[in-house]
C-alpha cells in the first residue's frame, strides 16, 4: 500500500511471506515491509525502508535501509546507502551494516555507465568492493548489464577462517544480467 497525501512524502507498507520467497510462503515467512519517501528538493530525495518478522529460511529479524538519490546535474545521478540487518537464527545472529555509493552517466536515451564502492562489515569482518559497468536499454522493456567487479576483505586474506560470508575475496569478477520489465 502507498500513500502519497502529505506534500513530498510517500508512505508505503506491506507484507510478505519472507525473504526471497518470490511467489511462496518459505520455512513459514510472515514479515511487514515500510517505510517512506521524502523530496527534499526538486533533485535530492530521502528513502527509508524496513522489514521486520519472520524472514523465513533465514531466521527472523530486522533490517533497514537509508537511501539519499541526487541528480547532481540532468545527466549525472549520485546515490549513497546504508543497510543495517540483524537476524536470529537456531540462536546465531547474523549482524551486518553497510555504506553503498554509486555515480551514474547517461550518454544517451539508451546506454548509461556507472561505479559503485561499498563497505560490508558482517559478523565483524569488512568487505570492500568496487564495481564499473553499464546499461544498455536494448528493446523498451529489456536492459542489458554487464559489469566488472573486485572485491576483497583484508581480514579475510590475512585468515580465511573468518570468512562469514563464503564469499571469494581479492579478485575480479565479471558478470552480465538482464532486466525484464512486464
Amino acid at each position: 500500500a502507498t500513500y502519497s497525501g502529505i506534500e513530498n512524502v510517500e508512505v508505503f507498507g506491506g507484507w510478505s511471506a519472507g525473504w526471497d520467497t518470490g511467489f511462496d510462503q518459505f520455512d513459514s515467512g510472515s514479515n511487514f515491509l515500510g517505510g517512506a519517501s521524502l523530496a527534499l528538493t526538486d533533485a535530492t530525495t530521502l528513502t527509508y525502508t524496513l522489514t521486520v518478522g519472520d524472514l523465513g529460511a533465514i531466521g527472523s529479524g530486522y533490517t533497514h535501509s537509508f537511501v539519499i538519490d541526487v541528480a547532481l546535474t540532468e545527466k549525472l545521478n549520485y546515490v549513497i546507502q546504508s543497510d543495517y540487518t540483524n537476524i536470529e537464527n537456531d540462536g546465531a545472529d547474523y549482524d551486518t551494516i553497510g555504506v553503498n555509493q554509486y555515480l551514474f552517466y547517461t550518454l544517451s536515451d539508451r546506454v548509461a555507465i556507472g561505479g559503485r564502492a561499498e563497505w560490508w562489515k558482517n559478523n565483524g569482518t569488512d568487505y570492500y568492493e568496487f564495481t564499473a559497468g553499464a546499461n544498455f536499454q536494448v528493446l523498451p522493456n529489456l536492459k542489458v548489464r554487464p559489469e566488472f567487479r573486485y572485491q576483497f576483505s583484508p581480514e579475510v586474506v590475512a585468515d580465511p577462517s573468518v570468512n562469514y560470508a563464503g564469499l571469494p575475496v581479492d579478485q575480479g569478477i565479471f558478470s552480465i544480467d538482464a532486466i525484464i520489465a512486464f
